[in-house]
């Protein structure tokens, strides 16, 4: 299905699906909901790779509007995690682009292996990426590496390695994990009508009948905990998990199903033999849930 817009802040989407932002969070980094990234004017790139692993460039340009992005990215964002890698983006509205050029912007290629312009039409094509541009950076660590060589050198000047670091060459930076911010998110009305649609909630749960989800047998574990202690922060839960795991007598682990707890995550086995684990962010976010869940099955 196509994400379509208007593109509402997190604000809005939680008003209109009547759920917390956690629930929103854990939605998203779940995969069970899809969002977007209002960009700014910013400069794009878009390469392809060939079977050797050379990079080839194709064109660059401006746009401004909302993009799709890797799932990864926005798993990212909502855990507030350093993004430290290339994300691929789409963006959703081409009569927004600008400055479009199929010529290297770039000195002997830059950090590409080789250049073939495409035209606009072309460019988005399967099996190009569109990168947010590439741009010059010094690289520290080669700086730094000079910099504690110069300190072994005896009656060394003590502003030798500043110099050393100051003179680190020039290098091209692929990683952007400062670029996006949470407030950048929004999620698609086409991603809203999609959760919201009855048909849908029915069809989920005719296809969880006799059939655990990812997190099933977990979160059995987690509300018998919560039924036992409802006034329980999410603090005082992971306490009461982390001391099931390691005692010899299991109270609410029934199935037997967790493998390790320590500070940041609850690593378990299906009874499928699947390993999982979920971080403590989620588990605030499941928590949450299971309250909702636990206070409508009261009032119905």
């Amino acid at each position: 299905m196509p994400l379509e817009g208007p593109w509402y802040t997190l604000d809005e989407a939680v008003q209109k699906l009547n759920n917390t932002r956690s629930d929103v969070f854990y939605e998203i980094e779940q995969g069970n909901l899809t969002g977007v990234l209002i960009c700014r004017k910013t400069p794009f790139l878009v390469y392809s790779t060939t079977k050797n692993g050379k990079k080839v460039g194709h064109c660059h340009f401006y746009y401004q509007g909302p993009v799709a992005a890797s799932p990864q990215l926005l798993k990212a964002l909502v855990l507030n995690r350093r993004a430290d890698q290339i994300y691929f983006y789409q963006p959703l509205d081409l009569s927004s682009i600008s400055h479009f050029s199929g010529n290297c912007p770039f000195e002997d290629f830059g950090p590409l292996d080789d250049w073939e312009p495409l035209s606009i039409d072309e460019a988005f094509a399967s099996g190009n990426h569109t990168v947010l541009m590439p741009h010059k950076t010094q690289d520290f660590k080669q700086g730094l590496r000079a910099a504690f060589e110069v300190t072994k050198e005896p009656d060394y000047d003590p502003l030798a390695p500043l110099k050393a670091l100051n003179a680190a060459p020039l290098t091209y930076s692929w990683n952007f994990y400062a670029s996006w911010k949470l407030k950048d998110l929004r999620i698609p009305a086409s991603e809203i009508r999609k959760i919201q649609s009855p048909l849908l909630k029915e069809v989920k749960k005719v296809a969880s009948r006799g059939k655990a989800t990812r997190n099933h047998q977990l979160k059995e574990l987690i509300t018998r905990v919560l039924l036992d202690h409802p006034n329980a922060s999410s603090q005082d839960l992971w306490k009461i998990i982390r001391a099931e795991c390691d005692s010899e007598e299991n109270i609410y682990d029934t199935d037997n199903i967790l493998l390790a707890v320590d500070a940041d995550a609850i690593d378990w086995v299906s009874t499928y033999g699947v390993e999982q684990s979920l971080k403590r962010r989620s588990f605030t976010a499941l928590v949450s849930k299971i309250r909702k869940e636990l206070a409508d099955n009261a009032i119905n």
